[in-house]
């Protein structure tokens, strides 16, 4: 029986087929992207400031400044009592900024946080003199935050 010829490629030192044709390769597809509300931050403030109420000013000294509010402050925190109010992203990713400020008898209590996409965490609190304030927030995407106010 006669052996019949045919055409024949080379590839990397192997004989394939004339007919032979490359597979076009799917492109790999890209990460999945950030869901809004990928970075929170939960303010916690304690109000240790014997007799002192803080309430909140309304306003551009209480805002969002990136993202939504997740949820609302109150409208005061008591003597004695806490609250828990904080922020949410809502851009693919994006970071979420806030700031409030509260009357107190002594002057005004500001707190200020951000959670960015890419950065440090980060959160502020200036008070009258009068006052004291702590503040600590941690380094995550859905971010801890605690501030104490008391009397000095």
């Amino acid at each position: 029986m006669p052996v019949r010829a045919t055409a024949v490629k080379r590839l990397k030192g192997k004989d394939l087929p004339a007919s032979w044709k490359p597979r076009k390769a799917k492109p790999i597809p890209p990460d999945p992207p950030a869901d809004p509300g990928d970075r929170t931050v939960e303010v916690t403030v304690f109000n240790d400031a014997d007799e002192t109420s803080l309430d909140l000013v309304g306003g551009d000294r209480t805002r969002v400044t990136q993202g939504e509010w997740l949820p609302r402050p109150p409208s005061f925190i008591d003597d004695g009592d806490s609250a828990v109010f904080g922020t949410s992203s809502t851009a693919e990713q994006g970071g979420t900024t806030g700031r409030v400020t509260f009357d107190a008898d002594d002057g005004q209590v500001r707190i200020s946080w951000k959670n960015p996409w890419v950065g440090p965490n980060r959160i502020t609190c200036a008070v009258p003199r009068e006052l004291a304030c702590s503040a600590r927030i941690d380094q995550s995407g859905a971010a801890q935050a605690t501030v104490r106010i008391s009397k000095r």
